[in-house]
């Protein structure tokens, strides 16, 4: 009787534990304040969802043993965060696929903007994490924007925090233009914001070079998992 019972426990348990972690836990952070106008935010939009479409993404993706969770979230002052896509399970070039068309259906949901709250995303980006339905081997946070944080809470000390998570902060600039470029938005991704196990920030010309930009920077995030499989 008590075998009996080890072994009714037993394949509970077994049954609840995933024969394979997730790979990778990726949260996409989309700056859509004042700076951008809705041509630059359907640049964004787009050029994501033309990343999870190419073939050298999904693959990838479909390579790795455990899957890849992906959600999509963008912000713009310290009240200001909206979740786009929830956590999604992507395991299949079909799942990316699905994918790109729900990042497709985004719309800029703030109209009356309060500034840029870098900070206020990192702490979102933190509870957002927390939230996920799953644990993973590789947490990355990727954040695009085009200026330094303005308004709401410091910074750093959020990347921080991301960072005690074992979480990679990566950045994605683009130069905001005209007057609303006061301080060098590289710059400050770099001291302020990018952090992490190897983490980076790429730094583009425009919005017209996102799509080309977040290609390469996915591929360069998600390419680890090729290498254990």
């Amino acid at each position: 009787m008590k075998f009996f019972r080890f072994l009714c426990l037993f394949s509970a348990l077994s049954a609840a534990i995933p024969a394979t972690a997730c790979e990778l836990r990726l949260l996409l952070s989309w700056d859509v304040s004042a700076s951008m106008n809705p041509h630059e935010y359907a640049l964004q939009r787009d050029g994501t969802a033309a990343a999870f479409r190419d073939p050298a993404i999904s693959n990838l993706i479909a390579l790795s043993s455990g899957g890849v969770i992906v959600s999509v979230v963008q912000w713009a002052g310290p009240d200001e965060q909206d979740i786009v896509v929830p956590w999604t399970s992507l395991h299949t070039n079909a799942d990316s696929v699905a994918f790109a068309s729900l990042v497709e259906r985004a719309q800029d949901p703030f109209h009356e903007r309060t500034g840029t709250a870098i900070g206020n995303s990192l702490r979102h980006a933190i509870s957002h994490l927390n939230n996920a339905p799953t644990d993973c081997l590789r947490t990355v946070l990727d954040i695009s924007g085009d200026g330094i944080s303005n308004i709401g809470l410091p910074t750093l000390p959020q990347a921080q925090k991301l960072a005690m998570m074992d979480v990679s902060v990566n950045g994605l600039v683009i130069p905001a233009q005209g007057d609303m470029k006061v301080e060098d938005p590289y710059m400050f991704y770099v001291d302020h914001v990018s952090i992490g196990p190897s983490s980076f920030v790429v730094d583009v010309a425009s919005y017209q070079d996102y799509a080309r930009a977040i290609r390469k920077k996915l591929l360069r995030e998600i390419r680890p998992l090729y290498a254990r499989n």
